[in-house]
């Protein structure tokens, strides 16, 4: 399609659609084409043009060459069509039009020397886009947590004029935060009500990309206990006094929580008060105030989705105390406390041993049970219609038969898939050994002839090897799956004894090749006053261990770190932490450290347990939120709820270095029976189906199995190829097999290539 300019100085672009047509032809074309509106235009045009031209020469035609008269004003390119329309009239050239006749009127192709220059100025050009922006400037929703709410956005495009067009459609909208708020098609933006905070809003239209920073601010107004809310205004008035506030009970000031776990108890002591308002604020997106005559408040799950979502954010608690609701009463400050969360849900299930039952019991990923629910008081304490053991917040007995005449099941220990558990059956000089399956978990007593025989125990990170103990001597027993009669000696391990001195409390590092054990001086294994910290390399493929090397010594006698106890490994085994003190039974002080398994060197966790009880660490089997996860017990307080031996959990920086202590001060583990003493508790993966076993999905069976319907058409876990476990070895990422955590192929501590958690 060919176009040509027409106008007065502003270029318009016109098809050409005849582009074979005679110039001469073009106006008649258009009188009788009545869809061809610019062609009548031209015609109008040429009319005007004519008509003027005729005034003007009056007749003066001599029948030469014609072309534009200097008078005319047209100062603008040549028209040759215009030209051509002229010698078509036979009012100025009665001549006859033959094809090369040089005296008809043709279009001007000889230089015009009395006509003026042709114009080569730039012709004018309309204002372009320089670029776009969105508005309003500033954008800020606010709103309760748990209630939606929406404001519009509008898309400008810039031009170079200085103006603005508002574009409506075809604008692409997209937000990089949708669970804080989304956008749609229209530039609306709908801010959920369940997370505050920053979202970054990008619309695209025409080339251009633009931002806009949307903030979404979180409150909520709370009444708690048995205040009216008709009188809590009270509590927002009244001169500050320097007297004495309400002090802080637990948590302690800059613990670290999992945001994905249940909310903690906020406790304090009253200090002569009778009426409390709390401020808990995260930066400028969630503000939640809390007015209440009692002293503890929990967040319910949505506040404390929305308080907690900030991964490192603090958190900041202030609270107030007042003695009468009267406005002009005055009003008394605690100190503020400060706390934080991690990207964290603690995942897995912790296994402690309940000392007055004798009972293993179990808290799942995800519980609950808290200071609101007695779990053995016959009462619905939180009014979920359940109570004791048949409430869902509160623990599991692990066997549905337990501690009967006098027996118990203790000194345990799981596979690291969380599959199998292994513990000691009966105490009182007769530790018989014990297995069960954790999805369906009722015990087997282990060869009831007291042939087989452990204190304490550790699986190898495939599940087929246990390191046993028993009286100080060390065994290592085949405990492939199914084997017949559940367990098979594979000989004594005399080296793990140096000096005569007994062994006790192994435990096997998740990369598969070292093996941490206490080498103790005196008395029996779960009782001892000396104990140092032993390593022992294993070999995979000669299936033995090798000689033992003393990593850590214990302190001197009197010393803060006396002895060492109950040696855990990190998952990524780049640490191995050790309770530490006068003795293995947590008598003050006793404290953990944290041990380099390559090095020896220690350091104190002195931030993550400063009461100076802290007992039997246990590592989870996760990093999460970039924090190892330590659990322990001890008797430090619960706030007001109670003193008696309970788990806690410490979260300790996965970048932290030797002679830094990377913890966080410990909170009370949730799920877990508050008015019992809980003790040795020990984390695993969540209980899975073994080889053989019912399933439903993948997820339901153990690391390397998958869950295929069989002859019978019931859907079992079936191996699913020949995958490395983790603690295998391996070449390649692709040979371990595949899970959540993800495994990868690494140099163990031997320098071997197994499948394991890749270390930080």
């Amino acid at each position: 399609m060919l176009y040509t300019e027409h106008g007065s100085g502003y270029p318009s672009r016109q098809p050409i659609e005849n582009s074979g047509q005679r110039h001469g032809s073009g106006c008649q074309g258009a009188k009788n084409d009545e869809r061809d509106m610019n062609a009548k235009r031209n015609c109008l045009g040429l009319v005007v043009v004519i008509l003027s031209f005729m005034l003007a020469s009056c007749g003066a035609d001599t029948g030469g060459t014609k072309r534009h008269d200097a008078t005319n004003g047209d100062t603008g390119p040549e028209d040759t069509n215009i030209t051509a329309d002229i010698t078509q009239d036979t009012a100025l050239d009665t001549d006859p039009i033959t094809e090369n006749d040089i005296t008809d009127v043709q279009p001007d192709t000889v230089a015009d020397t009395t006509s003026p220059p042709q114009d080569t100025s730039v012709p004018e050009v309309g204002p372009t886009i320089v670029g776009a922006h969105i508005e309003p400037l500033t954008v800020v929703i606010s709103t309760q947590i748990g209630v939606p709410a929406a404001t519009p956005l509008r898309f400008l495009m810039d031009y170079s004029d200085g103006s603005t067009r508002q574009i409506d459609n075809g604008v692409f909208w997209s937000s990089d935060e949708p669970l804080i708020a989304n956008v749609d098609n229209t530039g609306l933006v709908s801010a959920t009500g369940g997370l505050g905070g920053v979202i970054t809003v990008n619309a695209v239209y025409a080339n251009q990309s633009v931002n806009r920073d949307v903030r979404v601010q979180l409150s909520e107004n709370i009444t708690s206990g048995t205040l009216d809310p008709t009188t809590q205004g009270g509590l927002d008035s009244g001169n500050f006094n320097a007297g004495v506030g309400p002090l802080w009970e637990y948590p302690e000031n800059e613990t670290m929580f999992p945001a994905g776990m249940s909310a903690p108890l906020f406790q304090w002591n009253v200090n002569g008060n009778a009426y409390f308002k709390l401020l808990l604020t995260r930066g400028n997106e969630v503000s939640v105030t809390v007015y209440t005559n009692i002293n503890q408040w929990m967040p319910s799950p949505a506040q404390w989705r929305a308080i907690g979502a900030g991964y490192g954010e603090p958190i900041r608690i202030n609270i107030y105390g007042k003695q009468s609701l009267d406005p002009a009463a005055e009003r008394f400050a605690g100190s503020e406390l400060v706390v934080y969360t991690a990207d964290a849900k603690l995942a897995g299930s912790v296994y402690y041993w309940q000392v007055a039952t004798g009972d293993i019991m179990r808290i799942d990923e995800g519980a609950t049970a808290n200071a609101s629910e007695n779990c053995t008081d016959g009462v619905d304490n939180d009014g979920d219609g359940a109570i004791d053991g048949a409430d869902s917040d509160c623990p599991s007995a692990v066997f549905t038969t337990n501690a009967n005449s006098g027996n118990c099941r203790g000194c345990h220990t799981l596979t690291r898939d969380g599959s199998r558990l292994a513990f000691m059956y009966n105490g009182g000089g007769d530790p018989r050994a014990g297995l069960a399956w954790t999805a369906a978990p009722e015990p087997s007593i282990v060869d009831n002839g007291s042939q087989w025989q452990w204190d304490f125990m550790a699986f190898n990170p495939t599940g087929d090897r246990i390191a046993a103990v028993y009286y100080g001597d060390m065994w290592l027993a085949d405990v492939t799956p199914n084997i017949v009669g559940g367990v098979a000696s594979l000989g004594p391990i005399p080296q793990a004894r140096v000096n005569g001195m007994w062994a006790t409390q192994p435990n096997w590092s998740p990369d598969g090749s070292t093996l941490a054990y206490i080498l103790r001086y005196d008395t029996v294994d779960w009782q001892y006053s000396a104990g140092d910290l032993m390593t022992m390399p294993w070999d995979p493929l000669t299936q033995t261990f090798g000689n033992p090397t003393t990593l850590k010594t214990r302190g001197p006698d009197g010393g803060t770190d006396d002895t060492l106890s109950y040696p855990s490994w990190s998952p990524d085994s780049r640490w191995i932490a050790v309770g530490s003190g006068p003795d293995n039974r947590g008598t003050a002080p006793a404290n953990i450290h944290l041990v380099d398994p390559l090095t020896g060197d220690a350091t104190q966790m002195l931030k993550g347990a400063p009461h100076g009880s802290a007992v039997v660490p246990s590592f989870s089997p996760f990093i999460e939120g970039g924090k190892y996860w330590l659990l322990f017990y001890n008797s430090a307080p619960y706030g007001h709820i109670t003193a008696t031996k309970q788990l806690w959990v410490m979260a300790i920086d996965t970048n932290m270095t030797t002679g830094t202590d990377g913890s966080h001060p410990a909170f009370w583990l949730p799920g877990q029976d508050w008015a019992q003493i809980n003790i040795t508790g020990y984390w695993a993966p969540a209980p899975c189906s073994a080889s053989g076993q019912d399933c439903s999905t993948n997820s339901d069976c153990c690391l390397g199995l998958t869950c295929l319907p069989d002859g019978n058409g019931a859907n079992k876990c079936t191996p699913a190829n020949q995958c490395s476990l983790p603690g295998d070895t391996c070449v390649t990422n692709a040979d371990c097999c595949e899970s959540s955590p993800v495994y990868i192929c690494y140099p163990n501590l031997n320098g071997d290539n197994v499948c394991q958690l890749q270390p930080n």
